[in-house]
């Protein structure tokens, strides 16, 4: 495994790395301190000076202890700051969520009053050179007022749909609003031209 480069590395894991380095260090002077003979004069000598880097190892740890604690505020503050981040963030996509659940739940009750109204246009849908009987005369001019409102409602309904999607970027709704607004403007226009047939007047 290839070490760290240092340069990468955030002030945190620097100051933290340079302290482990130095607190081996101190471990390893201290078994040769421990080890080294000091009755002969060569022995002292080397113990005192081992000991001096001791002593310098020892300040670099406490030092050292100084830098990992402010470095380790540091990272937690800026480890509070990401997570307020977040949350916010979070927030905000509990806020968009529950928009987007929101909105698609009128595009599925718009599409099932359309489907109610498309089962109450069957009975007007009669093959080409097929004659209406007069029951079914009187049926379609006591119903067309009536499913020409829904349509209406319904279309008005669709568009604002549209329009609120396109203003909060939702596309795929947006897109399939206006689909479903232009199927309701085709159907009420063909409900328009049977009111326009001779028979019905």
């Amino acid at each position: 495994m290839t070490a760290p480069d240092k340069k990468n590395l955030s002030p945190f894991a620097q100051a933290a790395l340079a302290l482990d380095a130095d607190f081996v260090e101190l471990e390893r002077l201290s078994g040769q301190i421990d080890r080294i003979a000091i009755e002969s004069d060569s022995g002292l000598e080397r113990v005192q000076q081992l000991l001096v880097k001791f002593a310098e190892c020892g300040q670099r740890v406490a030092d050292g202890v100084i830098v990992f604690s402010r470095a380790l505020q540091e990272a937690h503050a800026r480890a509070e700051q990401a997570g307020q981040i977040v949350s916010a963030r979070a927030a905000l996509v509990r806020e968009r969520q529950q928009e987007t659940d929101r909105m698609l739940e009128r595009f599925h009750m718009l599409s099932d009053m359309v489907a109610k109204i498309t089962m109450l246009l069957v009975p007007f849908k009669k093959p080409a050179g097929t004659v209406m009987s007069a029951d079914d005369r009187v049926l379609i001019k006591r119903q067309i007022p009536e499913i020409d409102g829904q349509l209406g409602t319904l279309i008005d309904e669709a568009l604002k749909l549209r329009t609120d999607a396109q203003r909060s970027q939702m596309r795929t709704l947006e897109r399939d609003a206006a689909s479903l607004g232009h199927t309701l403007m085709a159907a009420r226009s063909r409900l328009n031209e049977i009111m326009k047939d001779p028979l019905l007047n």
